[in-house]
């Protein structure tokens, strides 16, 4: 049986959420599943974050609580997991920095294709929601630094087990390919924006239609906010972004783009690098004319060497519409409402 076919029978026989621990123990007390590795727990919780984060709404799993998750259509019911000593003392306690270096080398380690930056502090949070955010960040993104012989960095952003030069030699020329999705970049603009763009203070994966409308949804949101040392706070500034793989559909991109600008202070197109001169050179005009932002890649998930060719506009966005557009994110995720509202 398949992880996540296991993990739907566990969390329909105890009628509601549990936390990851506890879901991997049922499992292979059950023997539904096996891991040939030393860590499946944080595999299990890993797969559940990236089975929600790709198919947002559509996914069956939903997240209640950090590392805590649950059906959608499930009655709800505390977790159980939840009221074990060992799940109070990892939720409650506060990593220091090192441990925080050491954790995410192990789960580096248990990530054999490789973890993104993002989704790796994702994990750290999940398991330790009391570590403040900023020190799991500044901890973890230059790992391979710390751990040269048991962590590298083939591309901005991903992370893999083993030095340098290594890992990639061991890998199949003919490997299978995996048909191409948007989601598949949505993580790696969201790291874009924040850390080389730098137009969000911080930048998530939001996708799908889980604000009810594909026109209220982008695929990436980020937020431009003060920081606590800042002398002068200002208003939080929201950034929206639509990504598309078709380089045919700059049309549908440059609709839902605008429309963004509704609840947006900026809002940005990201168009793959095989869009035809004329299309791009339409698309250029356009944005320049509306005060879109313009970002083309590469179809690459583990290299979309993204490259500006025309930085959004600041406008005042439609408060109404701000408000209608927090209240759905709100509805549809608390905890990612909080982490870039507040």
């Amino acid at each position: 049986m398949k992880l996540l076919e296991a993990v739907e029978v566990v969390l329909r026989e105890a009628g509601g959420p549990l936390h990851y621990k506890e879901i991997t123990e049922r499992v292979l007390a059950k023997r539904l599943w096996s891991s040939e590795g030393q860590t499946p727990a944080r595999t299990l919780n890993s797969t559940l974050a990236v089975e929600i984060q790709e198919n947002g709404s559509e996914s069956l799993f939903v997240r209640t609580a950090p590392g805590v998750f649950g059906l959608k259509h499930a009655r709800p019911a505390r977790a159980a997991g939840t009221s074990r000593s060992v799940t109070q003392e990892t939720t409650s306690r506060k990593l220091g920095t090192q441990e925080i270096k050491n954790l995410a080398r192990q789960i580096v380690k248990s990530h054999p294709e490789g973890i993104r930056y993002g989704q790796l502090v994702t994990l750290i949070l999940d398991e330790y929601p009391n570590t403040p955010r900023n020190t799991v960040e500044g901890s973890v993104w230059n790992l391979d630094a710390h751990f040269p012989n048991d962590v590298h960095k083939p591309l901005r952003g991903l992370f893999k087990p083993g030095p340098a030069g290594v890992a990639e030699q061991d890998e199949p020329e003919t490997a299978p390919q995996s048909p191409l999705r948007e989601a598949m970049f949505y993580e790696a603009f969201a790291d874009w924006l924040k850390r080389d763009l730098e137009d969000a203070t911080d930048a998530v994966s939001l996708g799908g239609a889980g604000l009810r409308s594909k026109w209220s949804t982008p695929n990436v949101i980020g937020v431009y906010k003060a920081l606590p040392s800042d002398r002068i706070k200002f208003p939080h500034e929201i950034i929206s972004a639509e990504i598309k793989i078709d380089p045919q559909a700059s049309v549908v991109a440059f609709g839902q783009a605008v429309a963004y600008r509704l609840f947006s202070t900026k809002s940005y197109i990201v168009m793959p690098d095989t869009i035809s001169k004329e299309d791009q050179g339409r698309l250029e005009a356009l944005c320049m004319l509306f005060g879109v932002g313009l970002v083309l890649f590469s179809l690459n998930p583990e290299q979309p060497d993204f490259k500006i060719r025309m930085r959004a506009q600041r406008f005042s966005p439609d408060m109404y519409f701000v408000n209608e557009f927090a209240d759905g994110l709100h509805r549809l995720d608390k905890d990612l409402f909080n982490r870039l509202f507040q």
